[in-house]
């Protein structure tokens, strides 16, 4: 095992639960960081889960201190409800939480999203 460490944002939706699984099995990373809205259970003892707030993720910015983020946001127009919202959780949260890594120790970001979405203006 190495003394890696990763930061996954949207651990909970459905590329995010598959990524941790294959993080978690992987002895790289000794410790894995999971951002999410709302509380997960966790089956690996690697992993340490963080409710926030991403409309204020700066406030967690030492959480930023990790070897590798993985960003798996993302939702649909359907459960956004609307463009606006929509927009928020695929591109604003997801350019946030970039800008963050880039002012710390991150060695590797990797944005996992649906196809288009980083062409807004």
């Amino acid at each position: 095992m190495t003394n890696k460490k990763a930061l996954i944002l949207g651990a909970t939706g459905v590329v995010g639960t598959q990524l941790v699984k294959e993080i978690s099995n992987s002895k790289i990373y000794s410790e894995i960081h999971l951002l999410t809205r709302r509380a997960m259970k966790l089956a690996d003892p690697k992993s340490i889960g963080h409710v926030v707030d991403f409309d204020n993720l700066s406030k967690y910015a030492d959480l930023f201190n990790v070897t590798d983020v993985f960003i798996c946001l993302g939702t649909t127009i359907k459960k956004a409800k609307s463009k606006e919202a929509f927009r928020k959780i695929d591109y604003d949260y997801v350019i946030e939480a970039a800008k963050m890594a880039k002012t710390s120790i991150v060695e590797k970001l990797l944005v996992i999203t649906a196809m288009g979405t980083l062409n807004h203006q």
